[in-house]
Formats: C-alpha cells, sequence, structure tokens
C-alpha cells in the first residue's frame, strides 16, 4: 500500500525542510511547494491526501488558495492542516469555518505536527 502523501506549502524553504524531514521519517511522501500561487497546479498534479498550509504567503495567501480549492470539485475535500505563525482567534476561526482540520502555531513541535497529521488522516 502506497504512504499517504502530504503536500508542504509554505514560503520558508527553512520550514518546508524540517517538517519534509519530520514527515518523511515518519513514513510519509512529501512534497513541497513554496508559493500558493504555483501549488494549485501542483495540488491537481500530485493529489495529495493531505495538505499542510501557510497562512502568510506573499501574493496569494493561504486563504486566498483554501477559497479557490473549493471552487474546483476534485480539489474541495482534500484534507487541510494550517500551519501558521498568525495564529490568532479570528484566523482560526476563519480557517475552520473554510474546512480547514487542524490549525497549528508556528513552531509546532515533532508530536503535535504528527499527531494532527494521523487525526486528520484517521478522520478524512
Amino acid at each position: 500500500m502506497a504512504h499517504p502523501k502530504i503536500m508542504l506549502i509554505d514560503d520558508s524553504s527553512t520550514n518546508n525542510l524540517l517538517y519534509a524531514s519530520i514527515l518523511s521519517d515518519e513514513g510519509y511522501e512529501v512534497v513541497v511547494c513554496e508559493e500558493a500561487k504555483s501549488a494549485l497546479k501542483s495540488i491537481q498534479k500530485e493529489k495529495p491526501d493531505l495538505i499542510i498550509l501557510d497562512l502568510m504567503m506573499p501574493g496569494m495567501d493561504g486563504f486566498d488558495l483554501l477559497t479557490t480549492m473549493k471552487t474546483h470539485s476534485e480539489l474541495a475535500n482534500i484534507p487541510v492542516i494550517m500551519l501558521t505563525a498568525n495564529a490568532s482567534e479570528e484566523s482560526e476561526k476563519r480557517a475552520r469555518s473554510m474546512g480547514v482540520k487542524a490549525f497549528l502555531s508556528k513552531p509546532a513541535g515533532i508530536k503535535e505536527i504528527t499527531d494532527a497529521v494521523k487525526e486528520v488522516l484517521c478522520y478524512s
């Protein structure tokens, strides 16, 4: 059986390296995308089982990408974990209202990330 595929969408290559390493060590296949604008094509091509999405990115932010994903039927139901430095209550409420399954604040620990991934994949 194939390992679940997780797409990381974050404009920080440092974060992407760290989180990709953590998730790869847990046995997941990891695909990295460093900007939301190009992420849409990557999501359509890669068909990830889960997306870990940064909120604050230049050009198109995480909310914009979520909104765009919801207009594509093949992308609308991919589970999303938001991982952000902007972990305000307002951002979390908005993210959850848009269907985000988990909302983590940076810097998130290894256990926090892996637990959220396991929980979201288990219930999706």
